[in-house]
Formats: structure tokens, sequence, C-alpha cells
């Protein structure tokens, strides 16, 4: 009897067998040198730094950020490259508000904050330099206007309020006695000198001869007439005291 040939049972070839054992170890494999990869890159970044290839060194720590608090060093080596080196504060300023976020080493963050405080200072000082101003800027002077102009207005209501003061001393001044002469005993000498119908005026601040007279006559010319009709008080000068009561002739 003829027996039918025997079918060995079809056994996976060895390449199978290598590709399969291959797909295990690689991501295994790739599990241990990512770290070493990127140590290798930061370790190529910070030699390009020193070397004053700047750009190159952007690059290489630019391509280890991956979002991850783990890269923070990497913004912190970042921001000092963009501030002490390329003296681009932006940049700088980005860099250490992302470490300040995702660090967390509490003593280098107390640090990266006075840094992050002078390069702001210098960038408003930079804008206000060149005529551009920051938001937070614009909303400072906004509020000082704002108390100046609060204090102009104080300013105003009390000087307005020391005029009508003024101006109501100046009538108990100027009180007549009943021939007509002021109750002031100096002023009613001078009165007499030159006559009843006088009036008589209080220096205020920055008055003149020239500006009272200016003010009475429309013309300051006459401002002798004011010096001769208080020859008493004036004594030959044009010297004003503010409060002093001064005669003014028709």
């Amino acid at each position: 009897m003829i027996l039918p040939p025997v079918r060995s049972i079809a056994c996976p070839s060895w390449r199978w067998i290598l590709a399969l054992a291959l797909s295990f170890a690689l991501p295994a494999c790739d599990q241990f040198s990512l770290p070493a990869a990127k140590a290798k890159v930061e370790e190529q970044a910070a030699e390009a730094q020193k070397s004053g290839d700047y750009p190159r060194a952007v690059r290489l720590y630019e391509s280890l950020l991956d979002g991850t608090a783990a890269t923070a060093k990497i913004h912190y080596s970042l921001a000092l490259l963009y501030d002490d080196k390329l003296k681009d504060p932006i940049s700088a300023l980005h860099h250490f508000r992302r470490y300040m976020r995702m660090s967390g080493d509490e003593a280098s963050k107390k640090e990266v904050a006075r840094f992050i405080q002078r390069i702001e200072l210098e960038i408003a000082a930079g804008n206000a330099d060149s005529g551009i101003m920051t938001k937070r800027e614009a909303a400072r002077l906004k509020n000082e206007n704002l108390k100046l102009q609060e204090q102009i207005t104080r300013l105003q209501a009390d000087l307005a309020d020391a005029r009508r003061k003024s101006s109501a001393k100046d009538g108990t001044k100027t009180a007549r006695d009943p021939k007509g002469f002021s109750t002031n005993p100096a002023t009613a000498a001078a009165e007499k000198s030159v006559g009843r119908e006088t009036r008589t005026y209080t220096v205020q601040k920055g008055d003149t001869l020239a500006s009272i007279a200016r003010r009475f006559y429309k013309n300051a010319q006459r401002y002798k007439d004011i010096a001769d009709a208080n020859q008493n008080q004036l004594n030959g000068t044009v010297d004003l005291k503010v409060g002093q009561t001064l005669i003014i002739p028709q």
C-alpha cells in the first residue's frame, strides 16, 4: 500500500521571528536612548552658546521644548541667552515667564521674578524713549492725570474762597468815617492829601504799579499817579507788599 506523502507543518521563517523580536525590542530601546539623545542635544546647545554661535544654540534648545515641566530649565537657559547675549528682552521675558509657570524651584523663581521685574522696567523705559506707551504706563498716567485734575479743582475752589474772604476783609478796611475818609489812619492821611473822592485797592500776589494802573486807568503809564498818592507807604519805591492798601486817585 502506497502511503500519501507526509506534509510537514509549516514553520514560520526565521526572518519573521527576527522581525517580531525587534518589534518588541525597539520601543524599549527608544525609551532608554531618548533621554540620552536629549542630553546630547542640550550639551551641543551649551557648546554652541559657549563658542558664540547663539542662533544655533537657540535652535538646539528650542528643539528640546515639549511643553512639559521637565523642560523648565531649557526655558531658563533660553531666557538667559536672549537676555545676556542676544539683547532681546521680549524673548527673554517670554521664557522667564514660562519658567515661572513650569518650575517648582521656589528659590530660583524668586531670582527669576527679579529678572522679570528688571526687564519690564527696561522695556517700559525704552518704550517711553521711543514714544511707545504700554497699557500699564497709559493707565498709570491716566490715574495721575485724574488726581491732578482733582487737585486743580480743589485749589480753584480754595482760591475763590480766599478771594471772597479777601473782598470781605477789604470792605472793612475801606470803611468810611462820617466825613467820607477811610477808617484806616494811614489810608485816611493819604486820602486827605489827594482828595476825598479816592478809591483804594489791596495789593494781590503778582501785582505791580503798572498792572494796577492798567486795571484802573487802562494806561500803565499812570503808575506814577498811584506812586505819588502812596508816597507815605512806598517811600519813593515801586515795591509792593501783598495785602498793602493803596490809594487809587481819580
